[in-house]
């Protein structure tokens, strides 16, 4: 009996503490084409009779959300509605989900057009792919990769060899891919790179700091130079936190750190750093070689104006091969296996201003990839 009314206490002491595991959803609703923020727009929660409108600055909060996953419907009259699925609500940290929403033609009375002579040609739709950070998160086999991910999209073949990211877009090669980071150009996003081309074994940047991708496999413009296979575009996410936030993971592969500290309420500083194990385990496994890789990400945000906004990134891989030369048998292993060691680092910087009708960017960049003699 003493039993019993020790563990009905402890079930009533949870329930209330359970009952209170609600989370925060907020961020910013722009026009897709001027990225002005559109004031009143309605940020509904689908299946549930919470939501919000956005203040004059765009930006909107729905408090007291149950932990769970909800899909979020963006609604605005003469726009689009935009639909954002996998909105993951924890406890730790707001949910921040940005949109864009395009401008439409309100139907109104019934008007009839006689086309002329010459048929005009419609405009060919850009085969592109969208994708948010949960998705790739989620995609069984990504292992959190976002050139993994979409290596299983149609058109897209990948160098199963050694389980690297080469990607092959409509038979094209991997030097034929580009990457882009918040219109910054980066020629390679993965670790132990091949020299003049885009491929390499795993992606070093951070998804968890990723708000979603978008994959070209054809019809992308003239701006983007003159790559032939594919254009792989990432926004990185852009919110400024109300406290400082941090975050350590342990994966199976590596270890790692971030932190997101924001800066004067006008923008925000997010560090990331990580380092692979592997060669603890391969040691222990008695190989005389193993491959070991670090890096580091830097995202810096800071709005001067509602109108002047700048972005900041720097990216830095170091990657080595380990090698054991403690026997005989591992040095003649050893000299048979090529040396890979490099260091790539990568900083952009870009300026947006926006004006009645658009915006202008400026965006300069630096690449710098060494390929480092084999040690001795």
């Amino acid at each position: 009996m003493k039993l019993t009314i020790n563990l009905l206490f402890i079930c009533l002491i949870a329930l209330p503490t359970y009952a209170q595991q609600t989370g925060t959803i907020t961020g910013k609703v722009v026009d897709a084409k001027t990225r002005q923020p559109l004031v009143g727009a309605n940020v509904v929660i689908m299946d549930t009779d919470r939501g919000a409108s956005t203040d004059l600055e765009g930006n909107y909060v729905i408090n007291s959300v149950p932990v769970g996953t909800y899909r979020l419907k963006f609604m605005y009259i003469g726009y689009n509605s935009v639909l954002k699925t996998d909105i993951v609500v924890k406890t730790a940290a707001p949910a921040y989900v940005n949109a864009e929403l395009e401008e439409t033609v309100i139907e109104g009375s019934e008007v009839t057009v006689t086309a002329g002579y010459f048929l005009e040609e419609q405009k060919i739709q850009t085969s592109t792919i969208g994708l948010s950070r949960e998705e790739i998160r989620r995609f069984p086999g990504g292992f959190e990769d976002v050139v993994r991910t979409v290596s299983t999209l149609p058109g897209v073949a990948i160098n199963a060899a050694g389980g690297r990211n080469d990607l092959l877009v409509r038979g094209g090669g991997p030097s034929e891919n580009l990457y882009i980071i918040n219109n910054i150009e980066v020629p390679n996003i993965n670790h132990f790179g091949s020299q003049g081309n885009s491929s390499g074994s795993l992606s070093f940047v951070n998804l968890d700091f990723v708000e979603d991708v978008a994959f070209s496999t054809g019809g992308f413009g003239a701006q983007y130079g003159d790559k032939m296979s594919s254009v792989l575009s990432l926004n990185l996410l852009n919110k400024i936190p109300e406290n400082f936030e941090s975050k350590l993971t342990v994966s199976a592969t590596q270890y790692g750190f971030d932190f997101e500290q924001p800066f004067k309420d006008n923008g925000n500083l997010i560090f990331s750093a990580r380092k692979s194990y592997l060669d603890l385990i391969f040691k222990a496994a008695g190989l005389p070689f193993v491959p070991v890789y670090t890096d580091f990400n830097i995202i810096f945000n800071y709005d001067f104006s509602p109108n002047d906004k700048l972005f900041f990134l720097g990216l830095s891989a170091i990657n080595s091969v380990d090698r054991d030369q403690s026997s005989l048998e591992n040095r003649v292993k050893n000299a048979g296996i090529l040396d890979n060691s490099q260091y790539q680092g990568i900083s952009g910087l870009n300026y947006r201003r926006l004006l009645n009708s658009g915006f202008l960017d400026v965006t300069l960049n630096s690449n710098l990839f060494r390929y480092l003699p084999v040690a001795q």
